[in-house]
């Protein structure tokens, strides 16, 4: 992980992820800070952004019909081979 960082990000990994060692060139990587953060958390961050929340909305409508086509699915019950069969189609 510490190499793919370094290649990654290089001189530009700084605080809050790493501490400069006074008197030297060196910097030391803070592992508690690059654990992985929760999704709500990270998607919470990136929606701050005024921008980034409008382009999001937008969305809604597209994520509502898709959310409805998986709720109607689920509530018919097929299987996909099943689902195949009734449209008269071979399954995968």
């Amino acid at each position: 992980m510490e190499v793919e960082l370094l290649e990654t990000f290089g001189v530009s990994l700084r605080e809050p992820y790493a501490k400069h060692l006074t008197g030297t060139e060196l910097w030391e990587l803070d592992y508690s800070r690059l654990a992985a953060r929760p999704f709500a958390e990270i998607k919470a961050e990136i929606l701050k952004d005024p921008g980034v929340r409008l382009e999001y909305d937008a969305l809604d409508p597209e994520f509502e019909v898709i959310f409805s086509l998986i709720r109607l699915r689920r509530s018919q019950g097929p299987s996909t081979t099943q689902a195949y069969q009734r449209r008269g189609c071979e399954g995968p």
